[in-house]
């Protein structure tokens, strides 16, 4: 089992691609660089367009829908569309005290009762990552301003 960010060709790719969208404002299932983007929508286009998925699929969710449900629709999210993953790839589900690596897709419970996840973002290396946030949209902070709401990490490998 091999983690493909180890390879630089990859990850300089896959990280040239997230760092296009900085300062994208959050709009709620957007998925339009420059224009707008959520947590979600913002990670699979990104992954689409380095080349590393092929396709992914996004069932309609309400702004506050971490509310209302017990479900992980982030987390079933990534298991639903790991079959777009480019051929020989898979995600890899990891607990939450794991390491973080550079390209590792985050899942966090953020202001949410049940514990839900409900915010994603990608892992950037030297404990920054990157996300769309409702106030600030895209944008790169510390891992440590959410860890404690860690629920998962989903590292792609080759298969």
């Amino acid at each position: 089992m091999k983690y493909l960010f180890h390879n630089e060709k990859e990850w300089r790719k896959f990280k040239n691609e997230l760092l296009e969208w900085v300062g994208t404002p959050y709009r709620h299932m957007w998925n339009v660089k420059g224009r707008g983007t959520d947590c979600a929508q913002f990670i699979g286009v990104s992954l689409i367009n380095a080349g590393i998925m092929d396709y992914y699929e996004f069932e309609y969710y309400s702004i506050d829908w971490f509310l209302h449900t017990e479900r992980e629709i982030l987390i079933e999210h990534i298991y639903k569309n790991r079959k777009y993953l480019r051929d020989g790839l898979d995600f890899l589900e990891l607990p939450p005290n794991s390491n973080i690596f550079r390209g590792d897709y985050l899942v966090f419970a953020v202001r949410s009762p049940k514990g839900i996840g409900n915010h994603s973002a990608v892992a950037f290396g030297d404990g920054l990552m990157i996300h769309a946030t409702p106030v600030r949209g895209v944008t790169i902070t510390r891992v440590d301003t959410l860890k404690r709401g860690l629920k998962a990490i989903f590292r792609i490998i080759e298969a």
